[in-house]
């Protein structure tokens, strides 16, 4: 067999190789994460809870409480926390159980409550972790919703930093 020949082999079978492997990532495509807040629209919020902390949308500009009376909160603050939850998704389930809550510390007792509030009702009921039983801080930080059990890992955008595991 000649080189020239064989050279035409091998670049046809690197040729069907590539393709494969084009075909292979199209295919084996994984979904999405899910988001961690469905249907939220920063602009919709009207009201933050967060632990004690209660903060209110007044004539467009953000106001919070403190012993009583409200001052005015830095809006664009506000409003980019507001945008980092609406676009942060959800990462790997650690427990589905409720009675891991406490060791995830997004029981009662640990949890810091994040709502936020519209005209109409809730957007968003959180509890956020205070650390993560591996030590982690970025990537330990642990969420519930209100009415579900699972315990998951942010992926990215809690802190403004992704989770250490994949983005």
């Amino acid at each position: 067999m000649s080189a020239e020949r064989r050279i035409a082999i091998l670049a046809g079978v690197f040729g069907a190789l590539a393709v494969l492997y084009v075909v292979g990532l199209l295919v084996g495509r994984v979904p999405p994460p899910p988001v961690v807040v469905r249907d939220f629209t920063a602009s919709a919020a009207q009201r933050i809870v967060v632990g004690s902390t209660h903060l209110r949308k007044q004539a467009g500009s953000w106001q919070v409480s403190i012993g009583g009376s409200w001052f005015p909160a830095d809006t664009r603050k506000v409003e980019a926390m507001l945008r980092t939850l609406s676009g942060m998704t959800a990462g790997r389930v650690a427990s589905k159980s409720r009675s891991d809550w406490a060791t995830f510390q997004v029981d009662a007792a640990n949890a810091a409550p994040l709502r936020v509030e519209s005209g109409s009702g809730t957007l968003v009921d959180l509890y956020v972790g205070k650390t993560s039983s591996d030590g982690g801080v970025w990537g330990g930080a642990q969420r519930r919703g209100g009415g579900d059990a699972r315990v998951r890992r942010p992926r990215r955008g809690w802190g403004g930093r992704p989770s250490a595991g994949r983005r």
